[in-house]
C-alpha cells in the first residue's frame, strides 16, 4: 500500500549513515501503523507505539475500549522513558505512530532528539476524506467526535514534511 512513500523515504534520506526519527501525524486509524509495518520490511526501526504499550501492559485494545485518561497518562510516560533509553542505547532509527496532531505534542519529540544528532522526518496523513475511505474499507469506524476534535487541534509541522496523500491518493480515486 505504501510502497511509493517508502521508496521516496529510502531514496531521499541517508539511512545508512544517519539516524532519523520518522514521526507520523494523522487521525486515529488512518494507516500510520500499517505504514510502519511496511516500512519495517525495509529499515531496522525502534517502533514507538501507544497501541503496543496499551496491549503489552493491560491487554487493552483501543479499537474497542473506551478512552481512559489514567491509561493514556501511563502510556505517555512509559513511551517518553522508552525513547530516552533507546536514544542512548541503540543505533537504530525511530518511528512513532501516535497522532501527533499538535505542535505541543511534536515539540516533545523535537526536544528529545535535538541534541542526539537524530533528524526528524514528519510524514503527515492530512487528507481527512481520503483516510475516511481507508477506514471504511477496513470497517474501522472512528467516532465523528474524535475526528472533529483532531481536525480542530490539527496543525501542520512548521518544518519540512512529507504528505502521505501524494503517494496514497491514486488507490482511492
Amino acid at each position: 500500500m505504501y510502497e511509493k512513500l517508502i521508496d521516496n523515504l529510502l531514496t531521499t534520506y541517508d539511512f545508512e549513515n544517519k539516524r532519523y526519527a520518522i514521526i507520523c501525524v494523522g487521525i486515529p486509524s488512518c494507516g500510520k501503523s500499517t505504514f510502519c509495518k511496511e516500512l519495517k520490511n525495509s529499515l531496522t526501526l525502534n517502533v514507538i507505539s501507544k497501541d503496543a504499550v496499551r496491549f503489552l501492559f493491560m491487554n487493552y485494545d483501543s479499537s474497542n475500549t473506551a478512552f481512559d485518561i489514567n491509561i493514556e497518562e501511563f502510556v505517555a510516560l512509559f513511551i517518553q522513558k522508552q525513547v530516552e533509553w533507546l536514544i542512548t542505547n541503540t543505533p537504530f532509527n525511530f518511528f512513532s505512530d501516535e497522532c501527533n496532531e499538535t505542535a505541543a505534542k511534536r515539540i516533545l519529540w523535537e526536544t528529545m532528539f535535538a541534541d542526539k544528532n537524530i533528524e526528524i522526518i514528519y510524514v503527515v496523513f492530512d487528507d481527512f476524506e481520503l483516510y475516511r475511505k481507508y477506514m471504511n474499507e477496513r470497517r474501522r469506524q472512528v467516532p465523528e467526535a474524535i475526528v472533529a476534535e483532531f481536525r480542530r487541534k490539527f496543525t501542520h509541522p512548521n518544518k519540512k514534511y512529507i504528505s502521505a496523500k501524494n503517494f496514497v491518493r491514486k488507490m482511492y480515486e
